[in-house]
């Protein structure tokens, strides 16, 4: 294998080379890969068996409260298993990588497609006829007419309708919970249940009387509740296995698990292990109460590092014990993925999640903030070459050289990972955008490649993707569709009627201007049916500000609230409009 470092023993960064330019995952980290990509794919039903159990006994309380009794009852009622081997557990379903239905999101979509789901082009998953009718027979009848997609459909203006079907912009998270976020897990990592209870509990003094916030403070208890649970859930299990195993070494693994998940059920990590099972436990909490995409890691690098430096300084962990422990989480973070429609499945082939992780950057004072550990999660994708997390780097004028080529050795082996993010570019745009320079500073990724602050803001990004060669195409015609000759947009004049570009370009603009509003229009329906049918109490949990408030996510809770469109095909509309000014002006 080539160095592709300078020959020095140690990296600038203090980080031995030979622990991430040579690949070896552990046997145990091999075998876990190996069933995982083995393990077949099947159609889950239990999510919608226990949210529909759960509405349904809560018929008439408010909506926040059945959203957190629904997380209670699922966790209590779901199937938890532990895999041979692995050291870091907790799962959404029976078997990894299950397609997860959440039926409060959407049914028809799913029930069009439940007998092509093994056969369909992309991302199959396999069926059981005693699936296929009690979702059909007993689960989606309650739904039809109650899921945020049905709302949605319902009260979208006209004009909002009118523009979507002419595929001017979409409206996007009209199908699942809130997603798209940068959870604060250095707080979960901190607190832990206990500390978040006793954040709950104080803040709930400061309301008393205030009926809708003391309904938002019980669904956070219950909330609570409902992780503290499921973690003692697999405290039990892992006792009972241990108590059971025949294999001395085995068995001191599964007492260990069972001590840290009973410690973690009340209190805040205390190590390296703790933190990492403590970040996948929030993660599926997460998933369990959503199932939606883009529940995004962040700075893990950062928030990890001293659980980590204080392991190895005590010798409690040796370096290989460490990265290993990394990578039985990396593994995780492929379990979980995301029933797609087919027209999705076509775009988004391979079940992305968007668990993004952002390594290197800058502190809060604007110092390199790369370090032990930015080095040992890029070994880690180098290791196992998986699609999840997502991994990210953040760069600067100031980043350590030898971080640079690793990452480049990285991306050399393959897999497309990590993405690279420039800190000189992304810092002051989020400073313009109103963020706070520290905040801006400490930027992570969500999902895909979305900007925004960890722990901070509901960013609702992906709310929209509004088609710019579309609008250009309609202008170009007078505001018609040249395929059916509607009338869409603006009447403008025709391509044939200007004089100039400069005529164009009005025109263009006018039928942007027309467009954009009926967008904001249609996304701030979405965001406030949202809010209505489905509250997030556990994510709000983990944003600041939203226990301070007492305001779920969904309705303005956190520190800072945006909404992220995306403005699609820049890139053609503006080879289009030279295209025009050469051909015709």
């Amino acid at each position: 294998m080539i160095n592709i470092l300078e020959k020095s023993e140690v990296a600038s960064s203090g980080f031995p080379q030979a622990e991430w330019t040579t690949t070896r995952p552990t046997a145990r980290v091999a075998a876990i890969k190996q069933r995982l990509l083995n393990e077949p794919r099947y159609l889950d039903v239990e999510r919608a068996r226990y949210t529909t159990e759960a509405y349904r006994a809560t018929e008439g309380q408010p909506m926040a409260l059945r959203r957190a009794q629904m997380l209670l009852h699922l966790v209590r009622q779901q199937s938890i298993t532990i895999q041979p081997g692995e050291l870091i557990v907790g799962n959404r379903s029976l078997l990894p990588r299950m397609g997860v239905i959440a039926p409060e999101g959407a049914v028809d979509w799913i029930d069009k497609e439940l007998d092509i789901l093994p056969t369909r082009p992309q991302d199959r998953f396999n069926t059981m006829p005693a699936v296929i009718r009690e979702l059909r027979e007993e689960i989606f009848p309650y739904w039809r007419g109650r899921t945020l997609e049905d709302a949605v459909a319902q009260r979208v203006p006209d004009d909002v309708r009118a523009a979507v079907k002419g595929r001017v912009f979409s409206l996007n998270q009209t199908d699942h919970a809130q997603g798209h976020i940068l959870p604060d897990v250095e707080a979960w990592l901190r607190l832990g249940i206990g500390g978040l209870r006793a954040q709950v509990l104080a803040a709930r003094g400061q309301w008393v009387g205030d009926s809708n916030r003391e309904i938002f403070y019980d669904a956070a208890l219950i909330a609570l509740q409902a992780a503290q649970e499921f973690m003692l859930r697999y405290a039990d299990l892992s006792t009972e296995l241990a108590r059971d195993n025949d294999d001395p070494a085995r068995t001191r693994e599964l007492e260990r698990i069972a001590a840290n998940c009973r410690w973690l059920a009340e209190h805040p990590a205390r190590d390296f292990h703790e933190a990492l099972q403590a970040v996948w436990f929030l993660f599926v909490l997460l998933q369990i109460e959503s199932n939606a995409s883009s529940f995004s890691p962040g700075r893990f690098d950062q928030y990890m590092l001293p659980y980590l430096e204080a392991d190895l300084a005590s010798g409690k962990l040796s370096q290989a014990a460490a990265q290993e422990l990394l990578e039985c989480l990396w593994l995780k973070f492929n379990e979980i993925v995301l029933l797609r429609s087919s027209h999705s499945a076509r775009y988004f082939a391979g079940f992305p999640i968007g668990f993004n992780i952002a390594l290197g950057g800058q502190l809060a004072d604007g110092s390199d903030a790369t370090n032990r550990l930015s080095f040992m999660c890029l070994r880690a994708q180098a290791d196992l070459g998986m699609t999840q997390p997502n991994l990210s780097i953040r760069i600067h004028a100031h980043s350590p050289d030898d971080f640079l080529r690793a990452a480049a050795f990285v991306i050399g082996k393959g897999s497309g990972m990590p993405q690279v993010f420039n800190d000189e570019v992304i810092i002051p745009g989020q400073i313009a955008r109103g963020v706070m320079p520290e905040d801006a500073r400490n930027y992570a990724v969500v999902g895909c490649v979305e900007l925004s602050t960890p722990g901070k803001a509901l960013g609702w990004s992906d709310a929209s993707m509004f088609n710019l060669t579309r609008v250009l195409e309609l202008t170009l015609f007078g505001g018609k569709d040249p395929q059916t000759g509607e009338q869409i947009g603006l009447p403008t004049p025709t391509l044939a009627e200007m004089s100039s570009m400069a005529e164009l370009e009005a025109a263009y603009d006018a039928q942007l201007a027309h467009f954009i509003p009926l967008m904001v229009k249609g996304c701030n329906v979405v965001d406030q049916i949202h809010a209505e049918l489905l509250p997030s109490p556990f994510l709000s949990l983990v944003i600041q500000d939203c226990i301070e408030r007492g305001l779920d996510v969904t309705a303005g809770g956190a520190h800072y609230n945006f909404s992220g469109v995306q403005g699609v095909q820049i890139a053609n509309v503006a080879d289009s409009l030279v295209a025009v000014e050469q051909a015709v002006f």
